[in-house]
């Protein structure tokens, strides 16, 4: 809720909390995050969510006309769809936010509480790949390297909980080998969104 008391748009909900709402469920999960709807009208589950699904972002969304609510979300025709994506592209992997989140139904609650539905499909279908899958970057061919030095790395002092911004962590790199790297370069692929990088002299830099 905002200073006067209006919903805000928020991205708290998990996706096994979604898929209930979409099968019209209010589980008895929502008494363990302080919801009581036989006493609070407001707790209680209104109107009924329908799917849609945006073919071209391959993405469905629901929308709760009573409510006036709209949810992103993802399920397994989205998932699978982006996941063969990056395999036909030969991209390096996807991202997504966040695990906590995934799903699975759960016979014994008769709802969808946390799984891994989506993860295993990400899994099987990058595991089905085989070994003709390519890895490249983009539209850049990149090679898996043949031999592999060992070298460990750490990521030191990594900011956590509230206090996760700026992220300034100090990185550590170990040769538990017999070359010697001296010289060697270690570059990283940043993204333009991220923060500012600091010199040592503490000037800021784009890295």
């Amino acid at each position: 809720m905002d200073e006067l008391g209006n919903e805000v748009p928020a991205g708290s909900n998990p996706l096994w909390h979604v898929k209930n709402l979409l099968d019209g469920k209010l589980p008895a999960y929502a008494a363990e995050y302080g919801l009581d709807p036989e006493q609070d009208p407001t707790d209680r589950l209104t109107g009924s969510y329908q799917r849609y699904y945006d073919d071209i972002a391959k993405a469905p969304w629901l929308w709760n006309e009573e409510k006036r609510v709209f949810l992103s979300m993802e399920d397994e025709t989205s998932m699978a769809e982006k996941v063969d994506y990056v395999v036909n592209k030969g991209l390096g992997g996807v991202m997504f936010w966040e695990l906590a989140g995934d799903y699975r139904y759960d016979d014994q609650r008769q709802a969808y509480f946390m799984g891994d539905t989506l993860t295993s499909l990400a899994y099987q279908a990058f595991k089905q790949a085989g070994s003709d899958y390519s890895l490249k970057r983009g539209d850049v061919n990149f090679q898996v390297p043949s031999e592999q030095v060992d070298v460990t790395f750490d990521a030191l002092n990594f900011p956590v909980g509230d206090d996760n911004y700026p992220i300034r962590p100090t990185f550590r790199f170990t040769n538990h080998s017999d070359l010697d790297l001296s010289g060697a370069t270690i570059s990283f692929d940043v993204p333009v969104s991220t923060s500012l990088f600091l010199n040592p002299t503490g000037t800021p830099r784009k890295s």
